[in-house]
């Protein structure tokens, strides 16, 4: 079958949670009104019969594909802010942090190699630009597990939090690109990411896809990922090399 390389229209949205509050007591549906400020790209939702502002929950971007919406990135908003503009939600993140786990199998055994990378962004009048810096720790399993991604989400969290400069009071973002359906039940810590681990308060995991290139999020996992694959082939090599001398 002939792939389709044609870019898809993409989208941009504001996630927002009803529940049974915001039903009109006389129609008996949710009836919203929006209210968009192009100026300030702004878009907030309103309850129609009583006015009632919705709170955002998550910015979305995607695209809508031949059988269901394809989500390239999503991140957790605040309550006040409505922006449509990713980097005004990535301003609510004190430290900005992308991790990647690839896995390779060599004879019997699978290896995993999580690399994860900082992203310092610089946003002036003008101009914006980011620095991915690379944290200086693989993060790497030598067992088979089922979890790879989610295991080193919690080796990073812990690697982080055991540092010399961590603060608590600083809020965390954490980019990853697995278990999208899961994301909010992850930081709202209704479920472990992985046996009994939980968040911390301070810790929220935002979604990019490496599939695509649309914002910093996209290339900041992307770029994990990359570097991932370099440390396996590397792995791969070193060990082809010890089987040959020792033949």
């Amino acid at each position: 079958m002939k792939k389709n390389n044609k870019t898809r229209k993409r989208f941009t949205s504001i996630s927002s949670e009803v529940n049974e509050s915001h039903i009109n007591p006389e129609s008996k549906i949710i009836e919203l009104d929006l209210n968009f400020n192009l100026g300030k790209n702004e878009i907030k939702a309103y309850t129609s019969h009583d006015k009632k502002l919705i709170k955002p929950h998550k910015l979305v971007h995607g695209y809508f594909g031949e059988n269901k919406t394809r989500i390239l990135s999503e991140i957790p908003t605040n309550e006040n802010n409505f922006s449509l503009n990713y980097i005004e939600n990535l301003k609510n993140y004190d430290n900005i942090i992308a991790i990647d786990t690839n896995s390779l199998k060599i004879k019997e055994n699978t290896i995993y190699v999580g690399i994860a990378g900082q992203l310092a962004i610089n946003i002036t009048e003008n101009s914006l630009t980011c620095d991915f810096k690379q944290i200086p720790q693989v993060f790497l399993i030598v067992e088979e597990v089922t979890k790879s991604e989610n295991l080193n989400w919690k080796n990073l969290i812990n690697f982080l939090t055991k540092h010399k400069n961590y603060n608590s009071n600083q809020k965390f973002g954490i980019i990853v690109d697995s278990d999208l359906g899961e994301l909010d039940n992850f930081n709202q810590r209704k479920k472990a990411i992985i046996d009994d681990f939980y968040l911390p308060e301070n810790f929220i995991l935002i979604y990019a896809s490496d599939k695509a290139s649309d914002n910093l999020l996209n290339l900041a996992i992307k770029e994990c990922h990359k570097r991932s694959n370099i440390y396996l082939n590397a792995f791969k090599e070193e060990i082809e090399e010890i089987n040959i001398a020792n033949r």
